[in-house]
């Protein structure tokens, strides 16, 4: 017998453990997200109702404390990933239930935009897609860009004279010039063609960017 077990259980711990818990839960089965979902509903609503920062998840040590003195059926993880289920539910104005929709689904789509995260997941519970096949419409949509150059995300791309200016920056054109001498004509023919080109292209990204100076 545990520490744990051998523990007389204080009047909270007997409170937390009379909840309406799924029977899956109690008996370390294997949960559906519905149960998921109501297991973390159980534990941000009834027992940290009055106990947290209503923006804050629970801590990983409250939960060590109330899975060992209340629930030792069950692991942290197990209740950490179900708060993580009801939290991103509740964000998302998501309710239970559903037959094919996973936590796998909902840790998936968490970077992206809430508009999107709520079209992808309702495809999943319409046409049954697995999490693999998720992913193939994440990949998609982050490969897609709208006509602005922006990314499905909200970030915009960056112009091409911003990341070939950045590419100059990284090395100092005078390093090594003194190494010029041992350089065939054909190389320095070819340099002197390209150091005119950029020279060109330098005026008028300077002109484009004073005008925007000024403006």
């Amino acid at each position: 017998m545990t520490m744990a077990q051998r523990r007389k259980n204080t009047p909270i711990d007997k409170s937390i453990r009379e909840l309406p818990w799924p029977d899956a839960f109690l008996q370390a089965q294997a949960l559906t997200t519905n149960d998921s979902y109501r297991v973390g509903q159980l534990l941000v609503e009834r027992v940290y109702e009055s106990r947290r920062d209503a923006n804050r998840s629970p801590k990983p040590s409250s939960l060590r404390k109330i899975q060992s003195n209340a629930l030792p059926e069950v692991s942290v993880s197990t209740l950490l990933r179900c708060i993580q289920v009801y939290e991103t539910c509740r964000t998302l104005g998501m309710k239970p239930p559903w037959t094919y929709v996973r936590a796998g689904h909902l840790f998936r789509v968490a970077n992206l935009p809430k508009p999107q995260q709520r079209q992808l997941l309702s495809r999943v519970e319409k046409e049954g897609w697995t999490v693999a096949r998720l992913q193939q419409e994440i990949d998609k949509l982050k490969g897609s860009r709208l006509p602005d150059g922006r990314r499905p995300s909200g970030r915009r791309r960056l112009p091409g004279f911003v990341k070939a200016l950045q590419a100059l920056s990284k090395h100092s054109l005078l390093d090594g010039l003194k190494q010029a001498e041992e350089l065939d004509p054909g190389r320095l023919r070819q340099l002197a063609r390209q150091i005119a080109r950029t020279q060109t292209e330098l005026v008028k990204v300077q002109g484009a960017l004073s005008k925007q100076n000024s403006n």
